[in-house]
């Protein structure tokens, strides 16, 4: 951070590559729109999302990630939803006394092919994980949950994709808060689904026309920020908190960093760590109890950090 007299400027270190394109667009102006303890959500002219936060590992497909004193800077400045925002070259200005600067941005994308394979040891030890540190209330207490968690591996190993769609279609909007606990769960699926796309014959098709399927018709059916995180999710792209995960799970890897990886993201929002995680386990299971599937003939890609 450099502080000039009243002027605070900070670097941005790290950004979801879905951003880029407006990080590196001509002059805008924006809003507020969520102003929570450790980070700002903020919308561009084209409604696209920013979340600005400080910490290890990016926390949405659509994060900004800022050096560490961005934490004590939204404890001592009254940030109001509703307050602009701007873009002018390589600087994003809160205020005309808060700029955060895009010239050491790397820009994060998520692997869409992971090579790897699923081990029922390593499952069953996520799922202690999960109940030892989840949070509960969320997608655990929807009425329709446990249907839904049983339906999709159900769907999954049939390559069922109607009823892929039909319990997709009752996971968006379902729950309440910023992203609705089905949404959560859903995204958690979908990470899991481009997990399988190279290991399951017809996963990559089924995905092909669940995304063809939901992407018209999602921001009418839940909130605007939980609209986006599925957006990202059906074309691959995912929060590095969550890919962090994912990592661990398909690689040998010591039970500590799988339990620190999977820790960070069930610290996300009240319940969406949680919510995110047992939908992504939800299809690693059914990948699992599917037997002679056809080997990985991809090649893993490197997260680009």
């Amino acid at each position: 951070m450099v502080a000039t007299g009243s002027m605070v400027t900070m670097d941005v270190i790290a950004a979801s590559a879905g951003l880029e394109p407006s990080l590196q667009a001509p002059p805008w102006e924006g809003q507020i729109v969520a102003v929570f303890h450790r980070s700002l959500l903020c919308m561009a002219p084209d409604e696209h999302l920013l979340h600005l936060h400080t910490g290890p590992r990016l926390a949405s497909p659509f994060s900004l990630r800022i050096e560490d004193d961005f934490a004590k800077m939204l404890q001592a400045i009254p940030f109001m939803q509703g307050m602009p925002v701007w873009k002018v070259d390589l600087t994003i200005a809160l205020t005309e006394d808060v700029h955060l600067r895009l010239h050491r941005t790397t820009y994060y994308q998520s692997p869409r092919h992971l090579l790897g394979d699923v081990e029922p040891d390593t499952i069953r030890h996520a799922r202690k994980t999960l109940r030892l540190y989840g949070r509960v209330g969320g997608f655990d207490q929807l009425p329709a949950a446990h249907t839904i968690a049983r339906t999709m591996p159900w769907a999954l190993a049939r390559r069922d994709t109607a009823q892929i769609l039909e319990a997709t279609r009752q996971l968006i909007g379902l729950g309440r808060g910023l992203t609705p606990s089905g949404d959560d769960f859903l995204v958690g699926c979908l990470r899991g689904l481009w997990l399988m796309r190279h290991h399951l014959p017809g996963v990559g098709q089924m995905l092909d026309h669940v995304r063809e399927a939901l992407h018209p018709s999602i921001e009418a059916r839940t909130t605007h920020v939980g609209a986006e995180f599925i957006r990202y999710a059906l074309d691959g792209a995912f929060a590095e908190v969550l890919d962090q995960v994912t990592l661990a799970l398909l690689t040998p890897t010591h039970p500590q960093v799988l339990q620190s990886a999977i820790t960070s993201l069930l610290a996300q929002g009240d319940t969406s760590g949680t919510d995110t995680m047992i939908g992504l386990l939800t299809c690693l299971e059914a990948l699992l109890a599917i037997p002679k599937r056809e080997p990985c003939q991809a090649q893993q890609d490197d997260a680009i950090t």
